[in-house]
Parts: C-alpha cells; sequence; structure tokens
C-alpha cells in the first residue's frame, strides 16, 4: 500500500509555516487583479483604453498583483518545484 506523504514532508511546512504562508498570499486577490490587468491590457490594445501603458509597464511579468506574487519572496519554498516553473512560464506569456 502506498502511503501518503504529507504536506509537511513534501514541501518542508507545517501548520504554522502554512498559516503564515497564507496570510502574506492571497491567490484570490492576485487573480482578481490579474483579470483586471489584462483588461486594462485588452482596452489600451483595442484603442480603447483611457491612459497610455508604455513599454517598460507593458514588457514586465511583475506589474499585476499575480506577477508580484510569483516573483515575490511569499513563494520561494515553491522555486525548486515544476508546477512553480510552469506557473511563472504561463503568466510571463
Amino acid at each position: 500500500m502506498q502511503s501518503r506523504v504529507s504536506a509537511h514532508d513534501a514541501v518542508g511546512f507545517d501548520c504554522c509555516c502554512k498559516r503564515g504562508l497564507r496570510d502574506r498570499m492571497n491567490i484570490i486577490a492576485a487573480a482578481e487583479a490579474h483579470v483586471v490587468w489584462k483588461n486594462r491590457l485588452g482596452n489600451y490594445v483595442r484603442g480603447l483604453g483611457l491612459e497610455t501603458l508604455g513599454a517598460a509597464t507593458l514588457g514586465q511579468d511583475g506589474v499585476c498583483q499575480l506577477g508580484n506574487l510569483i516573483n515575490g519572496s511569499a513563494l520561494l519554498a515553491f522555486h525548486d518545484m515544476p508546477e512553480y516553473d510552469q506557473l511563472r512560464e504561463a503568466h510571463e506569456q
């Protein structure tokens, strides 16, 4: 019978660490902010935006809250995981 690996064993987190991580990163808020950013960008591309978005802003994947979360210190413990790389690469595109 295959034993289950606890979250602590897999990533090295106990309940206190997980709670602290959860407090630092709000995935729902980051995803919502990402949608808002994509709408701003889409409006700009279609000529419907009321703001000017410069090349410096458009060329960065850390402008939105999700990008800040992915590139920030809250996810450092996950940097060695393939899922983290998939998330980072998908967000860059």
